[in-house]
C-alpha cells in the first residue's frame, strides 16, 4: 500500500470538504497530529476510522485505500489489487514485530548470561541470584505483552 499516496488523497478530500485537520480529526474522534501523519504518508489509517472516513469523504474505502478515485467500471479489478496490497502490508508489519520479538529476546538472554557470570564471580547466594533472574523474567514477559498488543 502506498501511504504517501493515500495521504495525499486523504488531504485532498479534506480540503474539497473545506475542513481543517483538527475538525476531521474531532469527526473521528482521534488527534489533528494523527490526521498530520496520515497526510504526510507517515502512517496508516486504523481500519476502524475507514467506514467513517468513506461516509464523511463521500467515497468508498478501497477510493481510500487505492488512494484515488475509482471509476464504477474498475471497482472489482481495483478491489482484488487493493486486498493482495492490504494483505502484504500486514504480513510485513507482522515480520517486522517478529523480527524485533527475535532480537529482544536475544538480549535479554545475552543479560541474563552476563548477570549469571557476574553473580557466579562475586558468589551471590541462591535466593538472591533467583529473585534477580525472576525480575529479568517478568520484565521479558511485560515486553512480550507490550510487543503483542502494540501489533494488534
Amino acid at each position: 500500500m502506498d501511504q504517501e499516496k493515500i495521504g495525499k488523497f486523504i488531504a485532498t478530500l479534506r480540503k474539497e470538504k473545506n475542513l481543517t485537520q483538527e475538525q476531521l480529526a474531532e469527526k473521528l474522534r482521534i488527534t489533528k497530529n494523527t490526521v498530520s501523519k496520515w497526510e504526510r504518508g507517515l502512517g496508516l489509517i486504523d481500519m476502524s476510522l475507514l467506514k467513517p472516513l468513506s461516509k464523511i469523504f463521500e467515497v468508498s474505502i478501497i477510493e481510500i485505500l487505492n488512494g484515488e478515485r475509482i471509476n464504477k467500471d474498475n471497482v472489482a479489478i481495483k478491489s482484488e489489487e487493493i486486498l493482495l496490497k492490504t494483505i502484504d502490508y500486514s504480513k510485513k508489519k507482522q515480520k517486522k514485530v517478529q523480527l524485533a520479538t527475535l532480537i529482544l529476546g536475544i538480549i535479554i538472554c545475552l543479560l541474563l548470561c552476563a548477570l549469571e557470570t557476574i553473580l557466579y564471580v562475586n558468589n551471590v547466594d541462591e535466593k538472591t541470584a533467583y529473585l534477580i533472574f525472576g525480575i529479568f523474567f517478568l520484565f521479558g514477559i511485560c515486553v512480550e505483552i507490550f510487543l503483542w498488543i502494540k501489533s494488534k
